[in-house]
């Protein structure tokens, strides 16, 4: 799986909570997010009025990033519930990033089929 093909899903998937994300799709996620967010930081140094960019930035990625939490569960066979891990100082995020990087369930699961982001174009 490239990149492109694991970041073009996590915005296809925007707004479905109830399939399955893979490792690679979600780690390329985060890492694209992430380089993204330190980009606009630069910016922000650089141009402090284009603060505005990090805030906007944030919001439109916040549902599709949750989903893309849930979906990450979902691939373990965890409940996205547990997305609510978030809150629960120390423990909870350590939970959440642990889980991210299980290996998802053999085959099928409760929350769909095997996640293959070549076969969704």
């Amino acid at each position: 799986m490239t990149a492109f093909l694991c970041y073009r899903n996590f915005w296809r998937n925007a707004f479905r909570f109830s399939t399955r994300a893979s490792r690679a799709e979600f780690w390329w996620a985060w890492g694209i997010n992430f380089m993204i967010c330190v980009l606009l930081d630069v910016l922000f140094i650089l141009m402090p009025q284009t603060g505005i960019s990090m805030m906007v930035f944030a919001l439109v990625t916040l549902v599709p990033t949750v989903s893309l939490w849930v979906r990450r569960l979902h691939d373990i066979g965890k409940s996205g519930g547990y997305v609510l891990l978030i809150f629960v100082p120390l423990i909870g995020p350590v939970m959440l990033i642990y889980w991210a990087c299980m290996e998802g369930t053999c085959g099928p699961n409760t929350y769909g089929a095997v996640p293959n982001v070549e076969k969704k174009q």
